[in-house]
């Protein structure tokens, strides 16, 4: 069978987690026989999967694109939590939680803890501005969502405390026990899939606001101008819509990016995973991984 994900224009840490969790968990399983594809991790479960193929889905997400249309070439072990088990008109008994829980499972480097805090945005909020500096400049650690897997996993292992804008940042953060905080800066971060895995977690999406900022090098229209001027004098008067695009980038602006995040650490209590639920979780994973290497990998009989 082959191993169907996303594959951006940048790497994504989430999507990448695919080519590099899946075979150490189905080992000698995968290749390009397209009639069977092995959907695993991702907010992907949409018209775009194609339609010819069976369809293993272990722990995959709905939320982005159109909702399928889901016949016998369908085969669910599991989805990412209730709301995309309803969405697609599945038995609740499907919800289960993000297979990207199962890094627990195998032998990580022992990483020493070197930053107090990091922040790792979504790999969709890297476009607007540099949030490499708007880390450095109140020394926080900054984690690119475009770095390799391995690379990814040290840095959030050597982190005492964990912002993230990124929903498998939290997800990893929360398998390995690290403290961390859900953060969201641009209204394009999809709330849906947060809150869905939240509840396969049982936890409650409360994300920590910060507004993020655009950096705009062109020359602005009129129009543009209004519409930030107006959208800055309601942010300052306490009218904010979180629906609102980004704030043309302003060094005051910038600065209050950077506080925000300071902010976050200092006055919120960080969220821990629950080992007693996580095991819960990870061995219902186990124990339906264990089934598609019966039924249907290489090497089985």
């Amino acid at each position: 069978m082959k191993l169907y994900y996303y594959i951006g224009p940048t790497p994504n840490f989430g999507d990448d987690l695919n080519p590099w969790l899946w075979p150490k968990l189905l080992p000698a399983h995968f290749d390009d026989d397209e009639r069977t594809i092995f959907v695993g991790i991702g907010t992907i479960l949409n018209t775009r999967i194609p339609k010819e193929p069976t369809k293993i889905i272990f722990g995959s997400g709905y939320g982005y694109g159109s909702k399928p249309i889901i016949d016998d070439k369908w085969l669910f072990y599991c989805v990412r939590g209730p709301m995309t088990a309803e969405a697609l008109g599945l038995d609740s008994s499907l919800a289960v939680t993000d297979p990207a829980i199962l890094v627990r499972t195998l032998s990580l480097p022992l990483v020493a803890k070197k930053y107090k805090i990091s922040y790792m945005p979504h790999v969709g909020s890297i476009r607007y501005t540099n949030w490499e500096e708007i880390c450095r400049s109140v020394s926080i650690h900054y984690i690119a969502p475009t770095l390799d897997v391995d690379e990814t996993l040290e840095e959030i292992l050597s982190c005492e405390l964990l912002l993230t804008e990124a929903l498998h940042g939290a997800i990893v953060a929360h398998a390995l026990e690290i403290p961390w905080l859900p953060i969201r800066c641009y209204g394009s971060v999809l709330t849906f899939k947060w809150i869905d895995w939240f509840l396969s977690v049982n936890l409650k999406y409360e994300p920590i606001i910060i507004h993020g900022v655009k950096d705009v090098q062109e020359p602005l229209s009129f129009k543009s101008r209004l519409k930030d001027i107006v959208k800055k004098s309601s942010l300052y008067l306490g009218f904010w819509n979180n629906k609102w695009g980004p704030l043309i980038s302003t060094p005051r602006l910038r600065e209050k990016c950077a506080q925000g995040l300071i902010k976050a650490a200092d006055n919120h209590e960080p969220i821990v995973g629950n080992k007693v639920i996580l095991d819960q979780l990870t061995d219902r994973l186990l124990v339906k991984l264990e089934l598609i290497k019966k039924h249907y990998c290489k090497g089985w009989n």
